[in-house]
């Protein structure tokens, strides 16, 4: 009753600091299953922010391991601890991890106070011995931990790790799974209508430039990114390198008419307009929901993209106009970005895939007519699963065989690597890039 209190006096309040946020929002996770960010602008300062979004993210992405730790050193289930006991047990885990930068002394001081939060102080003893045994038996653990199958190993559901084990095999979905477990980077493509060595200049007075890039840079940890002058001019666009792929896939194809069937939040069309604005002549964006419209109207103002926006439905859409290429980046079940999206791993369930299956044909098969003869569809998600990606191709040929045909992709377009031998474009979660596949359909004449 207390903690309930708590969360709903303090939802946005910026009293709080990170830490007794991110407990706050954690303890929702773990009651509902699901996990609501904070904005920005409801923690005090970028810095705040940043360490509460790691954090955050941290124990989410990192729960089946910390959980594994958890019932090893306090010798009880999870079920017979205290939700708040749990909370504070994960997050003083996830900054005494290696790689958080916070020191040791200061992760288990904070965590101890933590609980007093819950106005639960005669548990403070008990979350001190468990952190510095913890810190005593690091190695131990780890070494425990490594005996556990690939889905605890690596915080994964079983159910998924069984999944891509039976598609791409032990080997590769140890790698996706440990991909997944990585810190995303920020690749930055730079807004052709600004100046780009004045932002890089300004930006590497601030931040670790990674990489270059023909379009950009790659930063690392970019606190405040999105709190600079650059960002709110609409001077870059943050696009995974994989999603940047797809204008070289569509680079040869014809672009006068050109239509985002599933448009918003918008990254994928205004990097094509970038890129491609002295090819296309019309460019339409669709998206069915409006809440999602009105932020494709806003990043439209800010990228000052000529694109015409419409709601419409794409499964079955009210369009005359023939388009010479169609970009259908389809709904999906995300698990390519669970580098960038941790939660999704513990939200998805297997019903959602064929769920999504449904959808996603319902689009193709919406979109069949108003693609010009002899244009282009090309298909996109960020799923790793192949009821969404060549089962979808392979049902919606079945049935438009007579005026659709698959053209392969060759290596001159991509990376052979990331070719499968059908000649669609797949790219596995990576350590510099997530998850991504692509199939280009052609209308021809009915045969």
């Amino acid at each position: 009753m207390i903690v309930k209190q708590v969360m709903q006096k303090t939802r946005i309040k910026k009293s709080f600091n990170s830490r007794q946020t991110a407990a706050l929002d954690l303890l929702e996770w773990l009651r509902s299953g699901r996990i609501v960010y904070r904005r920005r602008e409801d923690l005090a300062t970028p810095q705040d922010y940043a360490l509460y979004r790691n954090l955050v993210s941290s124990v989410i992405r990192h729960k089946g391991k910390f959980v594994f730790f958890i019932e090893v050193l306090t010798d009880r289930s999870l079920e017979k601890l205290d939700r708040e006991v749990v909370i504070c047990l994960l997050l003083g885990l996830a900054q005494l991890d290696q790689l958080s930068g916070i020191h040791e002394y200061a992760a288990v001081n904070e965590t101890v106070e933590l609980i007093s939060f819950f106005k639960k102080n005669r548990l403070k003893g008990f979350i001190n011995g468990n952190l510095r045994s913890f810190l005593r038996r690091r190695d131990e653990l780890e070494e425990k931990l490594k005996q556990q199958p690939l889905s605890a190993r690596s915080s994964h559901p079983e159910w998924m790790v069984k999944r891509w084990q039976n598609q791409y095999g032990r080997d590769k979905t140890e790698k996706m799974c440990t991909a997944n477990n990585l810190l995303p980077r920020i690749r930055v493509i730079v807004n052709p209508a600004f100046d780009r060595e004045n932002i890089e200049a300004d930006l590497a007075s601030r931040y670790e430039i990674d990489e270059q890039h023909s379009e950009g840079f790659t930063l690392n940890n970019p606190a405040g990114l999105f709190e600079t002058q650059w960002a709110d001019k609409g001077a870059f666009l943050v696009q995974d390198h994989s999603s940047q792929q797809i204008n070289r896939l569509i680079q040869l194809l014809p672009k006068m008419c050109v239509l985002d069937a599933c448009a918003s939040p918008g990254g994928k069309l205004f990097h094509m307009e970038w890129r491609f604005e002295k090819e296309i002549d019309q460019l339409v964006a669709l998206e069915i929901s409006e809440m999602r419209l009105e932020r494709l109207k806003a990043n439209k103002k800010k990228y000052r993209s000529r694109a015409q926006l419409v709601r419409m439905d794409a499964a079955c859409p009210a369009l005359t106009t023939g388009f010479d290429l169609i970009l259908v980046d389809a709904p999906c079940s995300a698990t390519g970005t669970i580098q960038k999206h941790p939660e999704l791993k513990w939200q998805r369930c297997e019903a959602d895939i064929l769920q999504n299956q449904q959808k996603q044909l319902a689009i193709l098969n919406g979109l069949r007519e108003v693609v010009k003869v002899n244009g282009y569809l090309l298909y996109v998600t960020c799923s790793l699963e192949k009821e969404e990606n060549q089962i979808v191709i392979q049902k919606f040929l079945e049935r438009q065989s007579h005026r659709y045909s698959l053209i392969p992709f060759s290596p001159a377009q991509v990376d052979e690597s990331n070719l499968t031998p059908d000649g669609f474009y797949q790219c596995l979660p990576q350590e510099s890039t997530m998850g991504l596949f692509a199939a280009l359909l052609q209308r021809t004449a009915e045969k």
